[in-house]
């Protein structure tokens, strides 16, 4: 689940265990 999509195709991902991650889909 995405919370703030960056650029493009980027995604700032907030996962339940609190952890920040990238992702290349919205």
């Amino acid at each position: 689940m995405c919370c703030i999509c960056m650029l493009l195709f980027l995604c700032y991902c907030l996962t339940k265990i609190k952890e920040v991650r990238v992702e290349i889909s919205c």
